[in-house]
């Protein structure tokens, strides 16, 4: 093999090591002062006032990581709203007939075009088509992805947008009480800070069997004291769960993502022509969220492969997702050609068609690329810098497992990306067995008849009682996640905008009195971002608009 300069680009994990606790300890203040905000409310039997305090103290939970991936007081708290608030004594769903088809009610907050979350649906939705699905969305404000539409459509259900009826977090989780009680089953695909679904599901005294997809398992989530079976889609997720979120293994479930066939567009030749690309080129590609991609270590994303490039003058890269990054523009020029940037798309069929290889995204690992590029047949690399405390920091998947190659340092990662572009016939050879393990694994006859397997097991296990089992204290993975996952505002801001942008978030769907109170507090600290008369705006009176006009507000 060519040799290749080594340079540095690992993350300095002693220096996380150093300062993680520090900033763990302060966000861990600043949360239980919302947390406060919100038990006093709920004394007060402020119901919907409480909600949406409750709503912000998870929206700070997820956005800057507090030494915790659930808090007992807040499943307790929304245990209590959903008794208090919500209490349907109703006799729910008459038991289903043997043969009959499930009602399958999904559950999301916002579905988006780009990224695996809303494909995840539509491909569960469009593998089981022996039952009735319907989805209720608590908080979308953008159009929905066509291919959920369509897949709702086919299996005979409806689509039911909750935050475009009047009212606010409150009403709009009463509204999905009743279709809630309609279900057989319940799904929840949410955000893991959406409230709505856990205090709908807690007020229901006579509820159906409920689901969770764990596909936000690398942070805080709502629900393991409300939903009765937690189902993740790696195994790095499920023991995190049982590890650190107080989920007994009875509630705990292992599914493989869902795929779908994407059959190519193009010959390999005819796609890189079509990119402006030499035919003769090596190509490495990677597709990932802008977000995915944020600097560490001292070197970007494009930088940590330079060596390579400059050895190898045939091989190209792709990143798709990212956009123009002019950080990255230093590192590009030295290989002038070389590097091509584009921005978030759902077109990246053509880039696939393009590619040799395809090397996960970092520092922020993306799973479902990863799995729709193998089921490409392209050989696929991914990166775990962080240590054996921070597997959901890292690629897992079943499908992936056993095929995938797993570099830790960026001098393994070089050498690795080095060794399948200058081998064609091993990466030809992996990429065929890549293929071959996904299309068992995560699509056809065996995935169906896993989910079927699953619905059962939910259906069988008594309602969840809210009763956590004992966490595990903090580790590595506490201290690195501020510096990968968490939103820039909690390494840079104040703690005052840390509270007010957690609070913000929720204004447009918070009563009114509670709203303004908070928007002027906001103001007053200088923390708002955007317009005061957008944030007065109702939430539902924006989707309303947003609907009419077909645009964004």
């Amino acid at each position: 093999m060519v040799g290749i300069i080594m340079t540095g680009g690992d993350p300095d994990l002693s220096a996380w090591r150093r300062q993680g606790p520090d900033i763990i300890a302060q966000r861990r203040a600043e949360y239980d002062a919302l947390l406060e905000r919100a038990r006093r409310l709920m004394d007060r039997r402020r119901h919907a006032q409480a909600v949406a305090a409750l709503q912000a103290a998870a929206n700070y939970a997820v956005l800057w990581h507090t030494g915790q991936f659930t808090d007992p007081r807040i499943e307790a708290m929304l245990r209590r709203l959903g008794r208090q608030a919500l209490h349907d004594f109703g006799p729910g769903r008459p038991p289903r007939d043997d043969g009959a088809p499930r009602r399958v009610l999904h559950v999301a907050t916002e579905l988006y075009g780009i990224g695996g979350h809303a494909r995840m649906v539509a491909h569960w939705i469009r593998n089981d088509p022996q039952n009735v699905h319907s989805l209720a969305l608590t908080g979308q404000h953008h159009a929905l992805p066509q291919d959920v539409a369509d897949a709702v459509r086919d299996a005979r259900g409806s689509v039911t947008c909750l935050n475009a009826r009047p009212g606010g977090l409150l009403q709009w989780a009463r509204g999905l009480q009743t279709l809630m009680a309609r279900a057989d089953i319940v799904v929840l695909h949410v955000h893991n800070m959406d409230v709505v679904p856990m205090i709908a599901l807690a007020g229901l005294e006579n509820r159906p069997p409920s689901m969770m997809v764990n596909h936000g398992d690398h942070q805080f989530w709502l629900g393991s004291g409300v939903v009765d079976l937690v189902v993740s889609t790696r195994d790095s997720g499920r023991r995190l769960g049982i590890d650190r979120r107080g989920i007994t293994p009875e509630r705990s479930a292992l599914i493989p993502l869902c795929l779908g066939a994407r059959p190519r567009q193009m010959p390999r030749n005819a796609a890189r022509q079509a990119l402006g690309i030499p035919a003769d080129a090596v190509v490495v590609l990677t597709i990932a969220r802008a977000v995915k991609f944020r600097d560490i270590g001292g070197d970007n994303f494009v930088q940590a492969l330079l060596p390579v490039m400059k050895v190898i003058p045939r091989m190209h890269m792709i990143v798709v997702g990212p956009g123009p990054m002019p950080a990255w523009q230093a590192s590009i020029a030295q290989v002038p050609g070389q590097v091509h940037l584009v921005a978030e798309t759902t077109r990246t069929q053509p880039y696939l068609d393009a590619a040799d290889i395809y090397l996960d995204a970092f520092p922020f690992v993306s799973i479902t690329s990863l799995l729709e590029a193998g089921l490409q047949g392209l050989p696929l690399v991914t990166r775990s810098a962080y240590g054996p405390d921070c597997g959901v920091m890292a690629a897992d998947s079943p499908g992936l497992d056993g095929v995938m190659l797993n570099t830790g340092s960026v001098r393994e990662l070089r050498e690795t990306v080095a060794m399948l572009v200058q081998d064609g016939d091993h990466r030809r050879q992996l990429g065929a067995q890549t293929q071959a393990r996904i299309a068992a694994t995560n699509t056809g006859t065996a995935w169906r008849d896993q989910l079927q397997a699953l619905y059962r097991r939910a259906e069988d296990l008594p309602r969840n009682p809210g009763i956590l089992a004992a966490q595990q204290g903090m580790t590595d993975l506490d201290l690195f996640i501020p510096f990968v996952f968490d939103d820039p505002v909690g390494l840079s801001g104040s703690a005052t905008i840390r509270v007010s942008r957690a609070t913000q978030m929720v204004l447009k769907s918070a009563p009114p009195a509670w709203r303004i109170r908070q928007l002027l507090a906001i103001s007053a600290r200088r923390d708002l971002a955007g317009s005061p008369l957008r944030a007065l705006i109702p939430a539902w009176l924006g989707t309303t608009l947003r609907r009419r006009l077909g645009r964004e507000l």
